[in-house]
């Protein structure tokens, strides 16, 4: 009779233990982080007034015979499923979208913790409302004031230092993109005229132009059929009309075949070609622009900004000149070069004009290459990638030589583009053309460029300009240092269609202050400053433990480590099975009022029905001592 007074006891104790989780679970329902804990009942003991015994001689085994005393508390375990988001607004709320805790320390100690409200304190730090600090991969200055995370850098306090000056940084690339209009300039003009003989009979005349980019003129020649007598060349300037305004007479001559003249060239006005025995047997070409300038600010080693232009003018099928200047008439040094595109729109190539000599323009004058380096001769085989023997090449083709005859395998227009004057005949063999397309016999090149083909020494350089003249940034007071840029055409293209390219990127920025910082789900902070550059300020980490039941909750919303938790396994978020970062928002309590509510009246029943066993126990006994009587 006594054990079940006791027992009724034991009941009342556990439900009272029950009861205590759940005011403490419905108290934190509005915890940020907070995580509800749940009891576990298990049997106390038993007496046993019998043992179990087996079958034997015919009779059947028999069961034990035992006298349960009471209950108590297995376990108050602690349920880590995922709180409700809430949105905040605040870039310094944060919660994990998934497992893991955020580490804290209080400077000798380190915690762990699923509430992310965190706030910025005097000095910068990301702290907890308790002022424990975040725990993290924090950033490193390097010398020319940016903030990097260095590999193999331990856990540290993480700052957020609003109003930290990132000093300017000089732009060492820039890059277009876009389209240039392939129907730019001069279109080909193409005829069948009267050969001029009386015949009647017609020859094809093909009259191409090309822009001078160094003289402002447009430059035109015509062709006939390979082995016709067609020639004719001419001059000419175009007004802001797009019309004529100006025949260059000196270098005009007329289109004649076998010595007649064939076509009559334009005066003023239309770009008008005529056959010179019918006039009405004409062909008009039609000028469209054919330059654009792109503009952008370019900066400087003390972060000056610097008015960058990159004109564009297509000087010849397929062929783009780009001149760079630099705002308040600085001098730019290897700022000129020309892009050529291939029959799929795309950049074929990104070269170097060269120079004609001026006393005798088959020659080359001394010109600027790419890597700085000057040169006044013609590409060697080897620079030009063709296998060059000197026993079966022209000398022209070996190193230092510099072609001025008839027979030379290059030829530089006015604008200084090489190419190259050979064709290939049905063995493969390279022969070469003079101006008028006639054959010229030359050596065979392995393997065998195209007729036409540009053979100008590759751009590799950087163009530069001196903000503070000659003599650098020493001393201080003659400012910025040198700025050499490296430009990319490599996202420009070439179709019929409306030019479009702009100014994409540039590398440099000037002096800015940190205005604000946003958290990225791999906990990367990242800073904004003032001049449109951001920077990474470090990186928030996550603790992951192999048993997190283990954990022991020491208040404040944080747990630390037991011998049964194991050792936090400190993460990237999002790695290894731990959430993303979700800023702007916190993780609420994972308390469900209903389910506690339920709980309470389950609990409050078990108390009931135990208090019950004990004063029927009670009667029971009072009944025992009333025989006495």
């Amino acid at each position: 009779m006594m054990g079940s007074l006791y027992s009724g006891v034991s009941g009342m104790k556990v439900h009272q233990v029950k009861m205590d989780v759940i005011g403490n679970n419905i108290a934190n329902v509005n915890t940020v982080g907070f995580k509800k804990s749940s009891v576990n009942f298990a049997e106390s003991m038993y007496r046993t007034t019998e043992g179990a015994r087996a079958p034997q001689s015919g009779m059947g085994g028999t069961n034990p015979v035992q006298i349960g005393l009471g209950t108590q508390v297995s376990n108050i375990t602690t349920n880590f499923t995922t709180g409700v988001p809430q949105s905040t607004g605040r870039e310094s709320d944060m919660r994990i979208d998934g497992s893991g805790f955020f580490v804290v320390s209080n400077g000798k100690s380190q915690f762990y913790t699923r509430s992310g409200n965190f706030d910025l304190d005097k000095s910068g730090a990301l702290v907890t409302s308790e002022g424990l600090k975040v725990q993290g991969w924090p950033s490193t200055k390097n010398a020319d004031g940016t903030s990097s995370i260095t590999a193999g850098t331990g856990l540290g306090d993480l700052t957020i230092p609003i109003g930290d000056v990132l000093p300017g940084k000089a732009t060492s690339s820039v890059g277009f993109k876009g389209n240039l209009d392939q129907r730019a300039g001069i279109p080909d003009i193409k005829m069948s005229v009267d050969d001029g003989t009386g015949t009647g009979d017609k020859v094809d005349v093909t009259i191409k132009f090309k822009y001078d980019v160094t003289n402002d003129k447009w430059t035109w020649n015509a062709t006939g059929a390979t082995g016709s007598t067609i020639a004719g060349h001419g001059a000419f300037k175009i007004g802001s009309d797009g019309k004529i305004s100006e025949v260059i007479d000196s270098e005009t001559t007329p289109i004649t075949n076998g010595g007649v003249t064939v076509v009559r060239s334009p005066l003023t006005g239309d770009i008008k070609f005529s056959d010179a025995t019918n006039a009405t047997n004409s062909s008009t070409a039609t000028y469209s622009a054919n330059q654009k300038i792109v503009s952008n600010n370019v900066y400087d080693s003390l972060g000056t900004a610097n008015s960058f232009n990159m004109e564009y003018t297509k000087i010849d099928q397929n062929v783009w000149a780009w001149n760079a200047s630099v705002g308040g008439n600085m001098d730019v040094t290897n700022g000129k070069g020309f892009v050529t595109f291939d029959s799929s729109g795309q950049i074929a190539g990104n070269y170097v004009f060269a120079s004609a000599d001026a006393a005798d323009p088959t020659k080359l004058g001394t010109y600027t290459l790419g890597d700085g380096t000057t040169a006044n001769t013609y590409p060697t085989a080897a620079q030009l990638g063709i296998s060059n023997d000197p026993s079966l090449y022209a000398s022209y083709l070996q190193e230092g030589a510099d072609p001025a005859s008839s027979t030379s395998a290059y030829k530089i227009d006015s604008n200084g583009v090489i190419t190259y004057r050979g064709v290939k005949d049905s063995s493969g063999t390279a022969l070469a053309q003079d101006e008028y397309g006639n054959p010229i016999d030359l050596p065979t090149l392995t393997p065998i460029p195209e007729h036409g083909e540009v053979m100008n020494v590759k751009y590799t350089g950087q163009i530069a300009f001196d903000p503070a003249g000659s003599g650098g940034a020493l001393p201080p007071s003659a400012g910025a240092n040198k700025v050499t840029i490296s430009p990319s055409f490599s996202e420009v293209t070439q179709f019929s269609s409306t030019t479009s390219v702009v100014f994409s990127s540039q590398d440099g920025y000037g002096m800015g202050e940190l205005e604000s910082y946003k958290i990225a789900d791999t906990g990367d902070i990242v800073g904004y400053y003032s001049n449109g550059s951001k920077q990474t300020l470090g990186k928030i980490a996550v603790a992951s433990f192999s048993n997190a039941s283990g954990l022991e909750k020491v208040g404040g919303s944080l747990f630390n480590k037991t011998p049964n938790s194991g050792e936090a396994m400190i993460l990237e978020a999002g790695t290894a099975g731990t959430g993303g970062i979700v800023s702007q928002s916190l993780e609420m309590s994972n308390v469900d009022l209903a389910e506690e509510m339920t709980d309470m009246i389950v609990a409050q029943r078990g108390f009931q029905a135990n208090s019950k066993t004990i004063t029927t126990a009670s009667e029971m006994l009072q009944d025992v001592i009333n025989l006495k009587r």
